[in-house]
């Protein structure tokens, strides 16, 4: 034994979790809750209900939930609220949750805006106060917030450059003593990228703040850039250090002719390695593969050197430096990258720019993986516009895309307008065997897959392969209504909101009239809420996709932008008399809403 349960224990159940999602097949849904506005991390969801903010731990289906009263909090916290509060607008949004703290934004306007970013501790058993920061903000454009139990960075992009353009301004605090270890904004200079998830991400590792953008200058059109070769651009602050200014190193990204990106449907965000405990980018872009008529998304993965790693040369070198680029290459039917001779003239801006003394970049096929296989017709192919595609992401565990879409149920003659349903569409791969049984790339069949060579040694893990297992849809037409109805309980999805990690998807579904209802579609067997019924019936398993649905091309919209913020109501009389925080039952034990999708599995 080591922990709470036996290897044989652990091992079943991840494998259990990881084939659920790779099947699109959940064992349970249920709704959760119905509040205002959500986060969700580390297995913990944060939302808004009543004016007051419910922590649930949903991993260990948690029958008991922390709750603050925000009113409370605020009278004991921001400078002169209790004298304006009955006149004072005041709008509350989550902003991030991590290790039993949150941090909330606050605006109150009142003759002026002020803008405050509060971090609470939300557990129990607490070692320090109950408000671990409290700053007043001159500014919250794209304000974002990462951090552990000792340390919580923010920033706005805020500062302006010499250049002209924007720049992020970053503060570090130590939330032992609230106290900041920055004396002035640290400044990003020349660090590209404006948007969150699209061309920009941060997040703490180590005790480190890693920011990552996929922008190599402020130019809208990088693909006119002079140097045709774009790169990952990363620092990572520490703050054991004096904070100084970062030196920014960079990492290369693609050829610029690989094909044209469609950037409404990139993603970027940092993932730690599971395997490894490394951290990884994770990147998905929809492209256009060398120029041809059909597109389709991609997930690149690319692992960042740790601090002790970084050399200053080769692959982390100064972005100052002559780019380190490589000749161009085209992905194969493998998903390795193999050279591409391309005959240009001398004078072509193209030769001017590459890099002879350079060996060429190499994507070993575990860190690059199509949405479609190469062997999967562009008629079968499942597809949603973006308009349709209310979320997604990318489940590292399994190896699956992982989108939650919009598929309006089939009307009848006697309604006009169909219902919406909501559906997860999953795409997933599984290794191959690594002996090559049809010959494919080995000299003789039923010789082992052979690896990449780098400076005549083999890469590590190129020798794997990966196979298709399609694309599914669940719940499958023709699935009871009942469960249709509880994953979308409006007629029409105003507004969806989700999140996700690697047993879970939560979501939230909000109507005008109707309010929003938070809804929990659960890969994981162990997480067990009380109260579930057994669904009876067969048609509870993911549908295999064989026609296209909504081909389209995609819309420039995205829905990743929800808003996580509340306005508060009037206070009560007697709001002033509850205690900041307390502990209740959680809100699903009354709710009592869900369905177990399979039989409960015995250990």
């Amino acid at each position: 034994m080591r922990g709470e349960i036996k290897y044989r224990e652990a091992l079943r159940r991840v494998f259990r979790v990881k084939e659920a999602v790779a099947t699109a097949h959940p064992y349970f849904v249920a709704v959760l809750s119905y509040g205002n506005a959500f986060i969700y991390n580390q297995g913990f969801l944060c939302y808004i209900y009543a004016d007051e903010i419910r922590v649930l731990n949903v991993h260990y289906a948690g029958k008991m939930e922390q709750v603050l009263n925000i009113r409370t909090i605020l009278r004991r916290v921001i400078p002169g609220f209790v004298a304006d509060e009955a006149s004072a607008l005041v709008e509350v949004t989550l902003v991030h949750y991590s290790d039993g703290i949150l941090a909330i934004l606050v605006r109150i306007e009142e003759s002026g805006t002020q803008a405050w970013l509060v971090a609470l501790d939300v557990t129990e058993k607490r070692k320090y106060g109950r408000v671990r920061l409290r700053r007043q903000l001159s500014s919250t454009r794209r304000l974002f917030v990462r951090h552990n139990q000792q340390y919580l960075y923010y920033g706005t992009h805020s500062a302006l450059g010499s250049h002209g353009h924007d720049q992020w301004a970053i503060q570090c605090v130590d939330l032992s003593n609230g106290r900041n270890l920055t004396s002035n904004p640290l400044i990003l200079e020349d660090f590209a990228g404006s948007d969150i998830g699209q061309t920009v991400c941060f997040e703490i590792y180590q005790g480190q703040l890693y920011a990552v953008t996929n922008q190599v200058n402020f130019d809208e059109d990088e693909e006119m850039d002079w140097n045709w070769v774009s790169f990952y651009v990363w620092t990572c602050l520490s703050p054991t250090s004096d904070l100084e200014q970062p030196r920014l190193k960079r990492i290369w990204r693609r050829q610029h002719l690989e094909g044209p990106i469609n950037d409404t449907w990139t993603d970027i965000s940092l993932r730690k390695d599971e395997s490894t405990g490394r951290l990884l980018i994770l990147e998905c872009r929809r492209e256009w593969k060398g120029g041809k008529s059909d597109n389709f998304r991609t997930y690149y993965i690319q692992p960042l050197p740790l601090p002790s790693e970084e050399t200053g040369e080769g692959e982390a070198g100064d972005v100052e430096g002559l780019p380190s680029t490589a000749p161009i290459l085209s992905s194969s039917a493998s998903g390795l990258r193999q050279p591409l001779l391309v005959l240009l003239p001398p004078n072509d801006p193209l030769t001017m720019t590459l890099d002879e003394t350079e060996p060429p970049k190499k994507r070993i096929c575990r860190y690059v993986h199509p949405e479609y296989g190469w062997e999967d017709e562009a008629s079968q192919r499942r597809d949603f516009i973006l308009a349709k595609t209310k979320y997604r992401t990318y489940n590292l565990s399994a190896s699956a895309f992982v989108d939650l879409v919009i598929d309006p149920q089939q009307s009848s003659p006697v309604v006009a307008i169909p219902r919406d349903r909501l559906r997860i569409r999953i795409s997933s791969r599984k290794r191959k065997n690594p002996i090559d049984e049809k010959g494919e790339e080995a000299t003789e069949k039923g010789l082992l897959f052979p690896p990449l060579l780098e400076s005549g040694k083999p890469i590590e893990w190129s020798e794997e392969r990966f196979a298709s297992r399609g694309t599914s849809l669940w719940p499958p037409d023709g699935a009871p209504q009942e469960l249709v109805d509880l994953l979308c309980p409006w007629k029409k999805a105003a507004e969806v909101q989700a999140a996700a990690d690697e047993r879970t998807l939560i979501y939230s579904v909000s109507n005008a009239e109707e309010g929003q209802a938070i809804i929990l579609i659960s890969f994981d067997p162990e997480i067990k809420l009380p109260g579930l019924k057994l669904l009876q019936t067969s048609k509870t398993e993911a549908q295999e996709t064989k026609v296209a649905v909504d081909a389209e091309r995609p819309r420039a919209r995205d829905e990743r932008g929800k808003s996580r913020a509340i306005l508060l109501g009037a206070p009560s009389p007697q709001s002033s008399a509850i205690q900041s925080l307390r502990t209740e039952q959680a809100l699903h034990m009354g709710i009592n809403h869900g369905f177990w999708l399979r039989r409960q599995i015995d250990k």
